[in-house]
């Protein structure tokens, strides 16, 4: 071979040393979401732009890659502690070649769901009134705590309340629709749901019995937050015989 061939495959040999190679290297990038976020989030992990056939993990920022998901380029992982965690990631290539890099992310205490509110509506009494607003005692009594199922002379005492409440009942004598004696003739206590509800009233309350005259109810709610109701009057007239 002439000194022509032997320089022609010099220059072969060098071209091919210094061509670039068809086959891109490794190249490692991912993104995290979220970036932040409170204990229990779980965080994923997505290295789908990267170059590679290989991934490997460091999802606790210690240095070591020790989450391998193979040809997967994603992972995930919920964190128990608060704190900057720098996530790392190394890519293989099919020929080997290798790529690094890492992200960080932040880990943030549990939030706290805010205090509840105290409660401070007050149970409302409407709609009150009584049917015969003048009537004869009736056979039966009615307990102190309101309780009867029914009556056969008497009245029926009819309210509507907004919330579950203890009721106050109190009934005090009237001499004039303006006048009435402060001091409380009868006093009964119920436990009552919300809504519209009624006690059968015969004007005998446990021994006592309601002389012919006027007469009012005096009603006050309280709830289980103690807001107290407005009271309410329902005047009544109990006829002799």
């Amino acid at each position: 071979m002439g000194r022509t061939g032997i320089a022609a495959l010099v220059a072969t040999a060098a071209a091919l040393a210094v061509a670039p190679s068809a086959h891109a290297l490794a190249h490692a990038t991912f993104t995290a979401s979220p970036t932040a976020g409170p204990i229990g989030t779980t965080f994923i992990f997505d290295a789908s732009g990267s170059t590679g056939v290989h991934y490997i993990w460091d999802l606790d920022g210690d240095g070591d890659y020790e989450t391998d998901t193979g040809p997967n380029p994603s992972a995930q992982k919920t964190y128990t502690g608060t704190g900057t965690v720098i996530v790392g990631l190394k890519v293989v290539d099919s020929d080997y070649s290798s790529d690094y890099t890492n992200l960080p992310i932040t880990v943030l205490a549990p939030t706290e769901p805010p205090p509840e509110q105290d409660d401070v509506t007050p149970p409302v009494i409407s709609n009150a009134f009584i049917t015969p607003k003048a009537f004869r005692l009736g056979a039966s009594s009615t307990p102190l705590n309101g309780h009867i199922a029914k009556v056969k002379r008497g009245a029926k005492l009819t309210w509507t309340l907004s919330e579950g409440a203890n009721l106050l009942i109190r009934i005090q004598r009237c001499s004039t629709k303006k006048k009435c004696n402060p001091h409380v003739t009868v006093k009964m206590h119920r436990t009552v749901a919300a809504g519209t509800r009624s006690l059968p009233f015969s004007g005998r309350v446990e021994l006592r019995k309601l002389k012919p005259g006027g007469y009012r109810f005096v009603l006050d709610a309280t709830d289980l937050s103690d807001n107290f109701s407005k009271t309410v009057y329902v005047p009544f007239i109990v006829l002799p015989g």
